[in-house]
């Protein structure tokens, strides 16, 4: 891999932070995969002041859906550390990553209004809605220094 032009070397250093980012946020749901809901229902009760406009969202009691959000995290993390590996040839792997964070963002945006209105989905937006944006912004800007210059 030759030279790396600014927007690619920016590409490359967040692409490493996204990938231990979602290793380190996929492992932590084994031992906080009902703390995390627990601590949503805390705050929006005695934080943003309970019922009647926000609603708790259901705790799990079993970890099947959270080893499927294990196995997600892992891959976007894995494709993140593809793409930090060799920008040039592996940029295409973000779009995966962006795909990921957009079915999230919207799904907890509806989730939001059609389930309860818990602030769990808030943080989810937040939170996947940044990503989304962040990759989005990394992936555009970095494809468009790819592009052969025109004179």
């Amino acid at each position: 891999m030759g030279e790396l032009n600014p927007q690619q070397w920016r590409m490359k250093h967040a692409a490493a932070f996204l990938a231990y980012l979602h290793l380190g946020a996929g492992t932590s749901y084994l031992i906080l995969w009902k703390p995390l809901l627990q601590f949503c229902n805390f705050f929006q009760d005695k934080v943003l002041g309970g019922a009647p406009f926000w609603e708790p969202i259901g705790l799990p009691t079993e970890r099947f859906w959270f080893s499927l959000s294990m196995s997600m995290m892992y891959m976007l993390a894995f494709l993140a550390w593809e793409c930090s590996k060799d920008v040039v040839n592996n940029l295409g792997q973000m779009r995966t990553f962006i795909l990921s964070k957009a079915t999230s963002t919207v799904f907890f945006v509806a989730f939001f209004f059609i389930e309860a209105r818990s602030f769990a989905y808030i943080v989810g937006i937040g939170v996947d809605g940044t990503l989304l944006a962040l990759a989005y912004w990394l992936y555009t800007s970095t494809r468009k220094s790819l592009e052969p210059k025109t004179a």
